[in-house]
């Protein structure tokens, strides 16, 4: 772990500064990533070849993954609350609104790598496992509910978000269950990595190492290819790009993700302090070379902040709680906050005293009825959060499982 921030670190703020003072832009980004690899495969082969492979553990000492995946998502509901529909119940905007907005758009360099290297790592054993016993949990239980919450939040979607013309909007949201884009393009890229990472466990350097050349590449391509269906396509393309490394880090250095976590508190404290001034470099500087290093900085504040907080008994189970639930977490809240602006109406001159309290409460009122409404649902319409065919056996769902129940 250590081996790996020392190369982002001397790629981003040494070799690559060196080979841009030359002309060689493109040369120094790949410098960056290349080293970026080599410190993670040699980190990864260093653990397996000091503990061959990681033993088992229990749930308690699997509580930090919980929370780690339990902060990934809710700080996803945080980004499509502020700023997405606070700007739709607003009219203009206040100091609190923005540092709000600010502030999550700050993070976004973290929220998705986290949720697919986590993502990743509980996969390790699902990728050896017989075919036949995987294809419902981690494709077919995955892609059902992509297909139907596409088409249940089709409709409240276009009508809160594009009133101009919502039902003009409409054949785009059909083409996402083409293109895989829209509101819930995690799933079906989920089901892409998982099938990627099983059909290259034979060759996880070569995976890891194909991650990194994904990454570099997705920078220079297109995102305008000409009509929206052929742009939202891209868009995912440029999202597996961007995002697969980081699933495969998780499935094929399962054992660096571990000790990443086992960090000591100093050093996430300091990941934590210096992830802020990357943040704004990054985005109210246009500073995009630092997107990697932002993201491996931002994890690490994360998993240590996770691990220690997951001694505390309360935390531990509130985590676990929401783990389970990561995907009904994700699944509703889009719909519940599409109903919200299609309710209230636009409110001006709000000011900070009341934007303040507003967006965390926005936030746990989401996560809290999304958890009620599938503890409600779950058994008497269990078709909505997995493909409705019945199975003599299968692995839990994403929905059904907690994480350590899913390192079997």
């Amino acid at each position: 772990m250590v081996l790996a921030a020392a190369a982002v670190v001397v790629s981003q703020f040494l070799v690559e500064p060196l080979l841009r003072l030359n002309g060689w832009t493109a040369l120094g980004s790949l410098a960056g990533f290349l080293a970026v690899a080599v410190a993670i495969v040699a980190a990864a082969r260093h653990l397996n070849g000091r503990q061959g492979s990681i033993p088992e553990v229990d749930a308690r000492r699997l509580a930090w993954a919980d929370l780690a995946k339990a902060i990934a998502v809710v700080l996803v509901v945080a980004y499509h609350v502020s700023p997405t529909t606070m700007g739709h119940l607003m009219v203009g905007t206040n100091r609190a609104a923005g540092l709000y907005a600010s502030f999550t758009t700050w993070l976004l360099p973290v929220r998705m790598p986290l949720f697919f290297l986590i993502s990743g790592m509980l996969s390790v054993r699902a990728l050896h496992r017989p075919w036949r016993a995987v294809w419902r949990p981690r494709v077919a239980d995955i892609l059902w509910p992509f297909v139907l919450w596409t088409a249940l939040l089709a409709v409240p979607f276009a009508l809160a978000y594009v009133a101009t013309d919502p039902f003009g909007y409409l054949p785009r949201q059909a083409g996402w269950l083409v293109n895989f884009a829209g509101n819930y393009w995690y799933l079906p890229l989920l089901v892409a990595f998982f099938l990627t990472a099983r059909m290259l466990r034979g060759a996880p350097l070569f995976a890891v190492a194909l991650g990194v050349l994904l990454y570099f590449w997705s920078g220079p391509m297109p995102r305008d290819i000409g009509g929206v269906f052929l742009n939202d396509a891209m868009l995912t393309l440029i999202r597996f790009c961007i995002f697969w490394i980081w699933f495969a880090v998780g499935a094929f250095a399962r054992p660096l993700v571990v000790r990443w976590a086992r960090a000591p508190w100093w050093l996430g404290l300091i990941a934590f302090v210096a992830y802020w001034p990357l943040a704004w470099l990054r985005y109210e500087r246009g500073m995009d070379d630092l997107t990697p290093t932002a993201t491996v900085v931002g994890i690490t504040a994360i998993l240590v902040f996770a691990r220690l907080l997951a001694r505390w008994a309360p935390a531990a189970r509130l985590g676990s709680y929401l783990a389970a639930r990561t995907l009904p977490i994700y699944l509703y809240h889009p719909l519940l906050l599409a109903l919200l602006v299609l309710t209230l109406p636009k409110y001006d001159g709000v000011g900070s005293v009341v934007v303040i309290p507003l967006v965390p409460i926005l936030v746990i009122s989401a996560v809290a009825i999304a958890c009620l409404a599938y503890d409600a649902t779950r058994h008497r319409l269990p078709w909505l959060y997995r493909w409705p065919v019945r199975a003599a056996q299968r692995e839990p769902s994403p929905a059904e499982s907690a994480v350590p129940q899913r390192l079997r």
